[in-house]
This record gives C-alpha cells, sequence and structure tokens, in this order.
C-alpha cells in the first residue's frame, strides 16, 4: 500500500443499560425526559468545560454556505523531517490541531508521519434535546488504490499501530473511493447508550457487546473525539488530501404516511409480544441457564420484544408528526421523511409489511439479531437514497428480490445467516456502487455470476456456507477488493497468481473448506496481503512460494497463513524453521497440520527431522514411508485376458490415496492405484502393457513418496518376474469339402434319430392307453391248475346253475369274466 490514512477516535469506556422504563406511558413520557435533560445538559454548558454548540438549525445535517465560507482556509503540511510524535509543530501529538465543526481543512503529509486533530462537541445536544452524529467527508488526490485508512478514538490521542507499534484506538474506518462521505449513526433505542465512547471502544457494529462497561454516562464528562491520520512508510509521494468533520442531528418532523409505516411495524413485529414482566431485562435472562429455556444468548429466541415495550396500540396511534424524536431507532430527515430504522435485537417477530416498500427515502434499514421471518417483500429496493441493509441473523427465507432498477446509492447489504436462496445474477447487476456485500449462511446453491463484476467499489465479500460452487474467475474484475470469505462452500479449480495480481488492496483472503485444488502461486505481488486461511482444500506441489509473503508481513499485524488439511505431502520443507524461528518473517500464525508431510530418514521413518521436532510446533503427523517386506509371488504368468495382481506385504498407512509404482526391465516405468486391503497387505494391478522381465515394485501412501534410499534406512528393494504365458495347442480346422460332407451326414443322423424318437413315444401312448381301457397288450394265459387244489382246471366242472346255451355273446363274455 503506498499511502494509508488513518483516523483513529478513542474514548474512554461507557455504560449501555439496554432496557426502556416498563410503563405504560414510556413513550410518551420521553418528551418530559427530553426536556429534563435538555436542562441538565444545558447547565453543564457552564461548568467550564471545553465546550460549544456548533449547529445553530439542528434541522441542517451540514453547515450552511455561509458559515462554510466563514471558515479558515487552512492547510498543514507534515514534512519528511518533522518529528510527529514528540514535534511541538501543529499537528503533532503534543500540540493536535482543534479543528471546528463543518469546516473543512487540507494536510499535506510525507510518507510515514501522523497528524492530529481534536473534535469538541459531542456531549452536547441541540435545542430539541439529541445527541449528535458524526460526518465525515474526504477527498484526497490520489488514485483508488491509495484511499486513507480512517481511526478514531476518545480516551487519548491514538497511534497507527504499524507505525508507531501502539494500539490506542478505538475503531477505524477504511474508505473505498477517494471522494465520498459518511454518517456514521448512533443507536438511537436506547438514550443511555453511549454509542461513541462505548460501542465504538467495543467495535463500530451495532451487533457488539458492552455490558462490561458499567453504568457510567461519560458523555458528562468527555466532549472531545481525538483522530489521527497516518500515511505509512511505504509511500513514494507526499499526500494531499481534505477532511470534514461535522456533528449531526435528528429531526423532530415525519410525514404522517410515514408514520403509518412505523404503525404497521410496531403492530406487525412487536405488539403481540411487548407484554413484558415489570421484573424482566433481557440481561437478566440471558443468566437463566434453566433446561426449560434454551437458547438464552440467542437473540432470536427473546421471549419479549422490548422496542416499546408494555406501549398500547392508542400510544402508537396518537403520536403525531411532530413525534419522531419520541419514536426508538427511528430518525427523521429534515423535510420529514424516515432516513434510519435501525433496530437490533430487539425481539421482534414475523413478516414485514409491505408497506416498507413506500419509504423512498431510507437511508439505513438495519434491523440484525431478531426473528422477522417470510419473504423480503417485492419493492425491498423502492428507496433511491439506500446506503446500508443489515437484516442479519434472522429467518428471512425465499428469493432476495430483483431491485427494479439500479440501486446507485446503497453501499453495504448484510443479509447473512438467513435461509435465502435462488440465483444471485441479479442482485450483483443491479448495485454499481455496493462495497459491502455479506450474504453468509444461506442456501443459494448458485456460483458467482459475471455480473458480479459491474460492483466495481466492491471491496468486503462475504458468502461464506452460502451454497456457492464454481470458480473464482470472476473476482478478477473487482479491483478493490480487500476482504474474500468464501469458506465452507463447494468452489473447484485452482487459485491463480492471477487473483493477487489483480487485486493490490486484497488484505483477507479465506477459501477454506472448499474443493480447490493444484499448486498454489506465489503471494509476493499482493502488498496488502496479511491474513490467508486455504485449509481444507486438495492444494498440493510446491511451498517455497511464501517465503517473500512471510518476510514481507509486520511483526504488529498478527498477519496468519494457514495451509492445514490439504495434500501437500513430500519431506517437511526447511523454510518453515525460518518462517517460525528467523525475525525477518513476521507470521504470528502459521499452520501446516493434517497435510502429508513424510517421516524423516534420519529419525528411523517414524518422526519429522530433528529440526522441526526441536521447534515444538505443531505440523501434524508425520506419514511413514510404506516398506515392503515381501511378496505372495516372485513369478507372475501375464495373462493379457484377465487382471494380473500382485500382493504385497509390508507395512502400510491406511489411505485411498496410495500408488504403485513399477519399474520395468526395459527401463520404463508405470504408476497405478494402490488397493489398501490392510495395514500389512496391499494389492497392485499390472498395466495391460506390462514388458516380460524382472520388475521392481514400491508403494506411496501418498503423492510420489515412495520407498528409496533417500527415503528410508536400509532399503532393500522387492522384485518379481513377468513371463509370457505358454500358448495352448489348438488343432487345424478342417477342409472346406471335408467340412460339407461332415454338415450332411450330421443332418441325415439327426433326422433318423427324430423319426425314432417319435415312433417310440407313440408306442408308450399305444400303450399306456390300452392299459387305461383295461385291455393290456401283454395279457398273461389263464393258470391251468385249479389254485386251491392244484388239480388241473380241465378236470374240473363248475356248474352256476347258468344255462350257457341260451346267453348271447355279450353275456357268455361277462360270464367268463366273473368266472375268473
Amino acid at each position: 500500500m503506498k499511502y494509508l490514512l488513518g483516523i483513529f477516535l478513542v474514548d474512554y469506556v461507557y455504560a449501555l443499560d439496554g432496557n426502556w422504563p416498563k410503563t405504560n406511558n414510556g413513550l410518551l413520557s420521553k418528551r418530559s425526559e427530553a426536556l429534563e435533560e435538555e436542562a441538565r445538559a444545558n447547565a453543564a454548558m457552564n461548568d467550564g468545560q471545553n465546550h460549544h454548540n456548533f449547529l445553530t438549525n439542528p434541522l441542517t445535517k451540514r453547515r450552511s454556505l455561509e458559515e462554510i465560507q466563514n471558515c479558515k482556509e487552512e492547510l498543514y503540511i507534515i514534512e519528511a523531517n518533522d518529528n510527529t510524535r514528540y514535534g511541538e509543530h501543529e499537528g503533532s501529538y503534543s500540540q493536535p490541531v482543534i479543528i471546528e465543526a463543518g469546516c473543512p481543512i487540507q494536510v499535506e503529509m510525507a510518507p510515514g508521519k501522523n497528524f492530529y486533530m481534536d473534535l469538541s462537541g459531542f456531549r452536547s445536544r441541540n435545542t430539541n434535546g439529541n445527541r449528535p452524529q458524526l460526518y465525515y467527508s474526504w477527498s484526497v488526490d490520489i488514485d483508488y488504490e491509495e484511499t486513507p485508512l480512517t481511526l478514531f478514538s476518545f480516551r487519548d490521542q491514538p497511534t497507527n499501530q504499524e507505525i508507531d507499534l501502539g494500539t490506542d484506538y478505538d475503531w477505524y474506518y477504511w474508505p473505498i473511493l477517494a471522494d465520498d462521505a459518511i454518517t456514521f449513526r448512533e443507536d438511537t433505542t436506547n438514550d443511555n447508550i453511549d454509542y461513541y465512547h462505548c460501542y465504538q471502544f467495543c467495535g463500530y457494529s451495532l451487533e457488539a457487546s458492552c455490558a462490561y462497561c458499567g453504568n457510567l454516562d461519560l458523555r458528562s464528562r468527555y466532549d472531545t473525539l481525538h483522530i489521527s491520520i497516518s500515511t505509512f512508510p511505504e509511500a513514494t509521494e507526499t499526500m494531499r488530501l481534505t477532511l470534514m468533520f461535522d456533528l449531526v442531528y435528528n429531526n423532530e418532523f415525519i410525514l404522517p404516511e410515514e408514520l403509518q409505516v412505523i404503525r404497521d411495524l410496531f403492530i406487525q413485529l412487536c405488539l403481540p409480544y411487548n407484554n413484558i414482566p415489570a421484573d424482566w431485562s433481557w440481561e437478566s435472562h440471558q443468566q437463566l441457564a434453566t433446561d426449560e429455556i434454551q437458547g438464552e444468548y440467542d437473540s432470536r429466541r427473546k421471549p419479549y420484544c422490548d422496542w416499546l415495550p408494555t406501549v398500547e396500540l392508542e400510544e402508537i396511534e396518537a403520536l403525531t408528526e411532530n413525534d419522531c424524536l419520541y419514536i426508538p431507532g427511528i430518525t427523521c430527515s429534515e423535510d420529514g421523511h424516515i432516513s434510519d430504522i435501525i433496530l437490533p435485537e430487539m425481539g421482534l417477530r414475523g413478516e414485514l409489511p409491505q408497506s416498507i416498500a413506500t419509504l423512498t427515502h431510507l437511508v439505513y434499514f438495519e434491523m440484525p439479531n431478531n426473528r422477522i421471518s417470510g419473504n423480503l417483500p417485492q419493492h425491498f429496493f423502492a428507496s433511491t437514497s439506500l446506503k446500508k441493509i443489515n437484516l442479519n441473523n434472522n429467518f428471512l427465507q425465499g428469493m432476495i428480490p430483483c431491485p427494479d432498477q439500479p440501486v446507485l446509492n446503497l453501499k453495504s447489504i448484510h443479509l447473512s445467516n438467513n435461509m435465502l436462496n435462488g440465483d444471485l445474477t441479479c442482485l450483483f447487476a443491479n448495485l454499481p456502487q455496493v462495497q459491502t456485500i455479506n450474504l453468509a449462511q444461506n442456501n443459494f446453491d448458485a456460483q458467482l455470476p459475471a455480473e458480479i463484476s459491474i460492483a466495481q467499489n466492491l471491496a468486503e465479500l462475504y458468502l461464506e456456507r452460502s451454497g456457492i460452487h464454481g470458480t473464482l474467475d470472476h473476482l478478477t474484475q473487482l479491483p478493490l477488493l480487500t476482504t474474500v470469505d468464501l469458506s465452507h462452500n463447494f468452489l473447484t479449480g485452482s487459485l491463480s497468481a492471477q487473483i493477487f495480481n489483480a487485486l493490490p488492496r486484497l488484505y483477507r483472503l479465506d477459501l477454506s473448506w472448499n474443493d480447490l485444488s493444484g499448486s498454489l502461486p506465489s503471494f509476493a505481488e499482493a502488498d496488502n496481503l496479511r491474513r490467508v486461511d486455504l485449509s481444507h482444500n486438495k492444494f498440493s506441489g510446491e511451498m517455497n512460494q511464501f517465503t517473500e509473503f512471510a518476510k514481507q508481513q509486520s511483526a504488529n499485524v498478527g498477519s496468519s497463513l494457514d495451509l492445514s488439511s490439504n495434500f501437500f505431502c513430500g519431506q517437511l520443507p526447511e523454510l518453515f524453521y525460518d518462517i517460525i524461528m528467523d525475525a525477518n518473517y513476521h507470521l504470528a500464525f502459521f499452520d501446516v497440520s493434517g497435510n502429508h508431510f513424510r517421516c524423516s530418514m534420519e529419525s528411523n521413518n517414524q518422526y519429522f527431522a530433528p529440526w522441526a521436532t526441536a521447534l515444538r510446533h505443531d505440523f501434524g503427523k508425520c506419514i511413514t514411508v510404506p516398506e515392503i517386506e515381501s511378496l505372495d509371488t516372485q513369478i507372475i504368468v501375464f495373462d493379457p485376458t484377465t487382471l494380473n495382481i500382485i500382493y504385497v506385504n509390508g507395512v502400510f498407512t491406511p489411505t485411498t490415496d496410495g500408488s504403485c509404482k513399477f519399474d520395468f526391465a526395459d527401463g520404463t516405468n508405470q504408476i497405478v492405484p494402490a488397493i489398501f486391503e490392510s495395514s500389512t497387505r496391499v494389492a497392485c494391478t499390472l498395466p495391460d502393457n506390462a514388458p516380460i522381465g524382472q520388475t521392481f515394485v514400491t508403494i506411496a501412501s501418498y503423492c510420489d513418496d515412495y520407498a528409496s534410499t533417500e527415503t528410508v534406512q536400509d532399503f532393500i528393494p522387492m522384485s518379481f518376474e513377468i513371463i509370457q504365458q505358454t500358448p495352448s495347442p489348438t488343432i487345424a480346422p478342417a477342409s472346406n469339402s471335408n467340412k460339407s460332407k461332415t454338415d450332411q451326414g450330421a443332418l441325415i443322423g439327426g433326422t433318423v434319430a427324430a423319426i425314432v424318437a417319435i415312433m417310440l413315444l407313440c408306442c408308450v401312448c399305444f400303450i399306456l392307453s390300452r392299459e387305461h381301457q383295461g385291455k393290456p397288450i401283454l395279457n398273461p394265459g389263464k393258470s391251468t391248475l385249479n389254485p386251491i387244489t392244484s388239480i388241473p382246471m380241465s378236470n374240473v366242472s363248475y356248474d352256476d346253475g347258468i344255462d350257457m346255451e341260451i346267453m348271447d355273446d355279450e353275456s357268455k363274455k361277462q360270464h367268463d369274466d366273473n368266472m375268473l
């Protein structure tokens, strides 16, 4: 980074109460409370402390043209030989410049210098009893790659951690564009939250917790915001910039039709759930730890809505067009339009009313950490003034509505941790000015569309755990990217050097838990890259390219490089010793565990090399190089019509990535997959074109870590003989003439056999038919002996009293049968 401007604001820690009074008239009583607080503020104006009122018209965001013309034209020059830490010149640490709200100043700064300022008025209130919010605009006469880093602090004059080795700042803002402006909104849901004194110390986020800040309202004691601007030593030229800070206040007027939208929000998302018991608070609820209640710390399970607790519908209906100031979380502009809806962690639940889309002047729409469900309204992007959307951590579902037209002012969209799905093409195509996109933890199942290149100002992209697949090709079209988190997705392909060449501002890259593969490029061109997480992928290859990345880090940044659980293998690189122990390298976190680096030969194939074990750094577990003890056979009779498998015995690591290497007698070699059968047995299949002769075989668990004289001690090569299978004898085929005669004889023989078979079948059928009729063909003759007396039948006379002479032939036959 050639130029970097830092503005630091530091403040004492302040408490937050977090609960509105639980009285039925709590909303309307805010008017009288505001008047009382105004009286206290006016009294404080005379206590002799540094305080003055900057805005004569509380309804204007910035000073009028006349007031700006009355500002002094100040130019401050910080030269290379100035001691900005202890010098006596204006803008040094000991002599900060007192700047006036609304008046621009110009600064010229040499590389590696700081410029200090003080801005007062943060404990003041305007005539409506409102506290100010900070407006900041800047213009830098350099290109977009060299925009200032803006940092803030209240406690003391802040110092830039990379220059002065300090950490005295509360929060920072890094502008994306060289000419732009921003208003840092204060959480107005509770008048007791001192946003700049406490929330900034905890982190510039409405989701931050400052419960440890105590119960002090430091705004009654501290009024000044300390600001520090820094240029980095890497800069090669003097930088000139114009800055302006201002204090802005909320307006009391609200248009009646937009007041109705607030009523819709309250009725639909809060009223059914705002009957809070008198002794209940969100803080005490989080300490319950009961078996009956789950998720006490989950704001989406908040049992009550405490946006407007115990407020009745009649009170909401009674609000008038002059009551914008008394609705927590709502800010109105000078013309009565709702500009801000900021309602984080309020226990809101249900679907957003469609009337939200009628707020055409809405600038900030933030309702994170609630229980909002259903689909987003169809015309969700109707406001042409939208700058920020934050609905993180809700239960939204369905597709993100396609904007009716490009949303030209939207700078930040946060919809993470919901259940949104669908394609992202239309969304990216209509956000040309967006700087931050956070759609993490959703169910999109989509690719990064080519339309993402339309967002040329995109600086932060968060899409982790969102079902993103495809490649990273389109990222190279976004030159302002500083942060990319695409972890826990289904990305494939490789990581090319073009990404680092095309993204000069890239600071953090997280592509962990994907399916990326191939070798890694050098990070040397990424001057600003500090945090890299490529763990749990399939990267492999050399690792020498990381030395330059480690060298260009700063000892005070806490840089990190995570390459764990990839497919790196081979000998553990000795450059890791330098990265960890050499003072020229500055990686605070370095992880290569979970890869497949082999055990060293010096440790008898059991541990890493002695230099690695002496570091006590977690390199993971080394992979034992497979050692072959024997083969099941010494001779393989090669049969090209079947699988030729040789079984290898030894000590093996369970893996599905193992391989067998055959070194053949003709000097060639081939590698085939190894089939792991057990920790002592592996099967290898010979290639179909394996040549005959003596063949050596070795096994690798990963990559090419085969046993050899360079990897294991007392290496003994194992070989077997491949011989050609002996051909089986064959019978010469008959001549055509003999074949014809043979075919003719076979035909005649077959016909005769068929005829005989048919005749035999007919005979059998005839015999069976006769037997069935009681007329057997083989009827035995009548016995000539009497079965009792053994006297010949011819000598025996029968007299049954029947006259045979008068019987007809049929009767005689029947008679004879009966006698028999």
